[in-house]
């Protein structure tokens, strides 16, 4: 579960089914329901216009208008896809992908991507100001 930056939503994944599931946190309903299978891991941009969706097994990023919930942009990211975190300043994210021992930066602008190798399956994800 992951929060929105104004804690009204409450993004549900199903990393083994084919849903993500947003429940409005005052009245503890589903609000809408989107059909991602695969889908492990939500950030938002720090105004919280767009949800960027792991999609471990179509290996991409979904980018998603959280006012309309229209997929904006499909990005390609290798290795089955896992965490996202976003800057503060919105301008890149990084992507761990468990499957292709890498982490990716998606430059949030012109949404291009680059690779950096690991050493092992990267497993959990943290930025720190």
């Amino acid at each position: 579960m992951i929060l929105s930056p104004d804690d009204s939503l409450a993004w549900i994944t199903y990393p083994f089914g084919s849903a993500v599931d947003v429940i409005d946190t005052l009245t503890s309903t589903v609000s809408h329901s989107l059909k991602i299978s695969g889908a492990f891991d939500v950030a938002f941009d720090s105004a919280g216009t767009r949800a960027f969706v792991t999609n471990r097994s179509a290996n991409s990023v979904l980018v998603i208008d959280t006012t309309t919930y229209a997929t904006v942009k499909s990005i390609s990211v290798p290795g089955g896809p896992v965490e996202i975190r976003i800057a503060p300043d919105d301008v890149y994210a990084v992507v761990t992908s468990f499957d292709g021992n890498s982490l990716t930066y998606i430059n949030l602008v012109t949404y291009t991507t680059s690779g950096v190798p690991t050493p092992g399956s990267p497993m959990g994800l943290a930025l720190v100001q």
